[in-house]
């Protein structure tokens, strides 16, 4: 990711490298997946961890989901007319 924001930070020549952005943004959305997996498990586990923070990160990346996902719909579905 930080390797994207690198190349994209050198300026609109650079653009044509940056193919790979749609694709970056559906890994972010499978580490989000993941992430919410882990955190569900922990919940049903029992895990020695705060519950209110395991909600608080729970909720969290619940909302990062849904801002990725709203912003991949965006940007890389075709639109029908």
């Amino acid at each position: 990711m930080y390797s994207y924001y690198f190349i994209a930070a050198l300026g609109p020549k650079y653009k044509k490298y940056l193919w790979w952005k749609k694709y970056m943004t559906w890994i972010q959305l499978v580490q989000f997946a993941l992430m919410l997996v882990y955190l569900v498990l922990t919940l049903i586990l029992d895990c020695r961890t705060p519950k209110a923070l395991t909600y608080f990160f729970t909720i969290v990346v619940i909302i990062f989901m849904y801002l990725f996902s709203d912003f991949y719909r965006q940007a890389y579905k075709k639109k029908i007319t």
